[in-house]
């Protein structure tokens, strides 16, 4: 399985905001200002394909810079095995 996980910090430099206004509508369940988070552990987290299908539904591209955030995604095996199915 090649699944990539983003982490908050990561979305927040995707999206162009804070980690506080995420969690903040992660709180309030606002799934329309930001994709709906899986849970590793007690972190949120996002699938990588689940967040672009995400972008392109709502047609937001993001500058370049942010694109950038998309390529320094780390996953662990650990993490990976937990996605499975």
């Amino acid at each position: 399985m090649n699944t990539k996980i983003i982490y908050i910090n990561g979305l927040s430099q995707l999206l162009g905001v804070s980690p506080a206004a995420i969690h903040a509508h992660l709180r309030r369940h606002n799934y329309g200002a930001v994709p709906h988070p899986i849970r590793i552990g007690n972190k949120y987290a996002w699938i990588t394909d689940d967040v672009d299908h995400w972008l392109r539904e709502k047609n937001y591209f993001p500058s370049k810079k942010r694109m950038k955030a998309l390529t320094n995604i780390r996953i662990t095996k650990r993490h990976a095995d937990g996605l499975e199915k």
